[in-house]
């Protein structure tokens, strides 16, 4: 075997490795599947690397802005007095990142549009996977969400997660449907799925999922369609008309808990549960956080029980006569790893200071001028829908993360690995 074809195989493996990280990333349970894809990968780098292979690590602000945010985590994660558990997390989230991220860009056997097509589809097939096992799952138990309408039973709480995820998920179904050119039957089935799985959303009450997933309908119609008033004014009315049909199903538990986002009570502490206890944990969280303010405690939130009652905060709540106290002690007292921060940015802060929270907002203003950029300066039907994907995702990340999320999700690899992929080939055109 010649040493050519033997460095295409092996960039073939870390091609394959990396889509597959990406699929099972996204379908609940697979975590045996990450696994093995994460080793495939590491081989595949450390292979290419050695044969000189891995070339690709130009300097630009996106670039740059990633691997600040890993350096920072990095770094937070040495000094950290829980250093064991910080690296830990690093090298389950970070670098899988990684990883995948420079094998993806270096490959050079394949049009750089057609990586960011098959990184795309791995998402969508990820998601679309997750979408038939709720679905399935849910029929079996009559579509009961746990979270809202039963929460003391032992009911499995995918629905509700799947809810949660899908306004992340969402801009990569919506997008290649409305933009990417595709046979009739496959863009038939791609709205029959994605339809689905806005109903889902639709009866299963989660407040913020609901909100983001009509934000995301709503901006995609009017810039497909801007051009086409008829249709997008057609449009508009279905979604009005469905909207009044739905109206009778306000009595259901879920669905009435939407009438709610409009009354001012909902956020005023002390008469919304869940509205005081996130402006509680909010508070919890950023007064242990000051602690270390500028370098964080290092990656992984679960330790911040740990860390509170280590600095004596569990102990100061304790003995406090304020509410809001109460309702911080409350919740930190369920102890690691169930005690979650419910705000992204403040996850961020606990864990990687002001200066991984700095790096991570420069990461997600490099990625969205850059797809802003993509998106003006380039007609290809493929990347004008993964260019509007990632815009999309980029706002709903950045509005969802005030309610959540995670450090370096899938969705987040891809939509950095497609930008880098286009500006690549941006710069050798």
């Amino acid at each position: 075997m010649g040493m050519k074809m033997l460095d295409k195989i092996i960039e073939k493996l870390g091609l394959l490795s990396s889509l597959g990280y990406i699929f099972f990333s996204v379908v609940p349970y697979a975590i045996a599947g990450k696994h093995i894809c994460t080793v495939l990968m590491l081989a595949s780098f450390a292979t290419l690397l050695l044969r000189k292979q891995i070339r690709e690590f130009s300097i630009n602000w996106l670039s740059l802005s990633l691997y600040l945010v890993l350096g920072s985590a990095l770094l937070s994660a040495i000094l950290s007095p829980y250093a064991g558990d910080s690296l830990n997390q690093l090298r389950k989230d970070g670098v899988p990142f990684l990883l995948c991220f420079l094998l993806l860009i270096n490959v050079r056997e394949l049009d750089r549009t057609q990586v960011a097509v098959y990184v795309m589809l791995s998402l969508m097939l990820g998601y679309i996977t997750k979408e038939v096992l709720a679905v399935w799952a849910g029929a079996t138990n009559g579509f009961q969400f746990s979270l809202y309408e039963s929460p003391d039973s032992t009911l499995p709480k995918y629905l509700d997660f799947f809810s949660a995820d899908t306004p992340y998920y969402l801009p990569f179904m919506l997008s290649p449907l409305c933009f990417w050119p595709m046979k009739l039957w496959q863009r038939i089935v791609l709205l029959i799925l994605t339809v689905l799985a806005i109903a889902v959303v639709l009866v299963s009450g989660v407040r913020a999922a609901f909100i983001l997933i009509l934000a995301t309908v709503f901006l995609v119609l009017v810039y497909r369609f801007w051009n086409a008033k008829p249709k997008l004014f057609a449009a508009i009315v279905f979604l009005a008309l469905c909207g009044y049909l739905f109206k009778g199903q306000l009595t259901n538990p879920s669905i009435s808990r939407y009438a709610t986002i409009v009354s001012m009570q909902t956020y005023n502490f002390g008469k919304d549960g869940s509205v005081s206890e996130r402006y509680a944990i909010t508070k919890g969280v950023w007064e242990v956080s000051r602690d270390r303010l500028l370098l964080g405690y290092g990656p992984g939130w679960k330790k911040l029980p740990r860390v509170a009652e280590a600095n004596g905060h569990t102990e100061r709540w304790r003995k406090s006569e304020e509410p809001i106290d109460k309702v911080t002690l409350n919740y930190f007292s369920n102890g690691e790893g169930r005690v979650n921060p419910h705000n992204f940015y403040m996850a961020t802060l606990f864990e990687g200071g002001l200066i991984g929270l700095a790096a991570y907002m420069s990461l997600l203003l490099a990625a969205a001028i850059g797809c802003l950029k993509m998106l003006v300066d380039n007609t290809n039907s493929f990347q004008k829908g993964t260019a509007v994907a990632g815009l999309l995702y980029l706002c709903v990340f950045f509005v969802g993360s005030f309610a959540g999320g995670a450090w370096l999700p899938v969705s987040m690899l891809v939509t950095v690995v497609c930008l880098a992929l286009y500006q690549r080939q941006t710069k050798i055109g």
